[in-house]
């Protein structure tokens, strides 16, 4: 029964046109903001760093109004299985672009529906799980559409007839789009030149009454690091206006990654962002994280700076840190193995334990190029504990190992 129930709703035609008019609205009002303010969207598709420089200006001209005339289309239902299908095209690719910075650990405002205000950042996943679902609505529309009897079908058929989305009025369309990029065009100063022109014009003050800040290499890519590396980097900020630059706050993408800024820079002047990253955890992984400064210089409210390289692992260890988990009176034991990498070839020399004592044991053998490290808890009394096992190494790359120790010990009630 409750089967027949949910295919009598998804064959209902007003189930259809209510998710195709949802779907086309969405896009309508997400096209707005874009349209009205192409250099604030232009920023945002920067924000994603994804697409290369010369891209950053088409897109951000072409996608709004493609948005906004397949969300039209899907509100009258003019060939709504090909407006569905474009819209599912760009949400498929905002889904990969999301699915990306998601892994990158990057918070951002994705300018989907509105620009967020200074400062604020949207969840990624929460992004993905909504554009996931539209998605599906868009399926949906796709593949229940059908013809339809009533006055809204004849309505629509007259309009297909029209001249709406025939081969000139594409080409009339994209002809337009390409007008309203060359103001935006310039082979010398890119999007850089359209951004600033843009902000000038909403503020209405001159660049040179107001701080202007300046950080000529926002990004920074190391070269290839061992795991545990920290890294760091100085990213020198200018402020080539007038008034001084205040820096109100920097968030980072990640607590793997801290800081260090002036709050005020005089004009004329500059300074630097101290920022270290700990590679801890990253191994044979492409380590990238974003800074990001908030400042009072109206052009650039968010500057941010990327920092980003190959993190290389220097042994294998499985698993990197000990949890004993049992009873009293359980024999509770762990073994540690660590595979030397190839390019780090290594000998143990010296081990020890620290906050472990009467707590748990450890015996390190070396069978063959590999060591194992067992360790043995020797609580007989129930509760948790923490320490480290340190291991040194004869390498000057890496001089030490550490494997974390975790115990928690319950009451033996039997």
């Amino acid at each position: 029964m409750k089967n027949n129930n949910f295919i009598k709703l998804y064959n209902n035609k007003w189930t259809e046109l209510s998710v195709r008019w949802l779907l086309g609205i969405v896009f309508v009002c997400a096209s707005y903001h874009k349209i009205t303010e192409p250099a604030q969207f232009a920023k945002i598709i920067y924000g994603y760093d994804l697409f290369p420089s010369f891209s950053i200006n088409l897109i951000a001209i072409i996608l709004p109004y493609l948005e906004f005339y397949s969300g039209l289309a899907l509100i009258l239902g003019i060939y709504p299985r090909s407006a569905v299908l474009v819209i599912n095209g760009m949400l498929f690719a905002f889904i990969i672009a999301l699915s990306v910075n998601l892994v990158r650990g990057h918070e951002f405002d994705c300018g989907c529906i509105s620009f967020g205000e200074a400062g604020h950042t949207s969840s990624t996943a929460q992004l993905l799980i909504r554009d996931i679902l539209m998605f599906m609505m868009g399926l949906y529309v796709f593949f229940s559409d059908r013809p339809e009897s009533g006055s809204l079908t004849q309505m629509t058929t007259l309009i297909r007839r029209g001249i709406f989305m025939r081969k000139k009025t594409v080409t009339s369309l994209l002809l337009i789009a390409c007008l309203l990029m060359i103001p935006t065009a310039d082979a010398d100063q890119g999007l850089e030149k359209f951004q600033i022109q843009s902000d000038t014009e909403d503020t209405g003050e001159s660049v040179a009454g107001v701080p202007v800040a300046v950080v000529r290499e926002p990004r920074f890519q190391f070269s290839p690091a061992l795991d545990g590396t920290v890294i760091t980097h100085d990213f020198i900020i200018e402020n080539m206006g007038n008034k001084p630059l205040s820096i109100a706050k920097v968030a980072t993408s990640c607590g793997c990654t801290t800081a260090d800024y002036p709050k005020k820079i005089k004009p004329g002047d500059k300074d630097k962002i101290i920022v270290k990253a700990d590679t801890r955890g990253y191994a044979d992984k492409k380590f990238a994280k974003t800074v990001t400064l908030h400042t009072n210089d109206p052009q650039q409210k968010q500057i941010r700076l990327r920092i980003s390289g190959k993190v290389e692992r220097f042994a294998l260890i499985q698993p990197e840190r000990v949890f004993l988990r049992g009873s009293t009176g359980d024999k509770i034991q762990s073994v540690v193995s660590i595979t030397p990498e190839k390019k780090y070839p290594f000998n143990i020399v010296k081990s020890y334990s620290d906050n472990l004592e009467k707590k748990a044991g450890f015996i390190l053998e070396k069978k063959q190029d590999k060591y194992f490290c067992t360790i043995n808890n020797l609580s007989e009394t129930s509760g948790s504990y923490r320490g480290k096992i340190y291991l040194k190494t004869d390498s000057a790359v890496k001089p030490e190992i550490i494997i974390y120790v975790y115990g928690a010990i319950a009451e033996n009630k039997s």
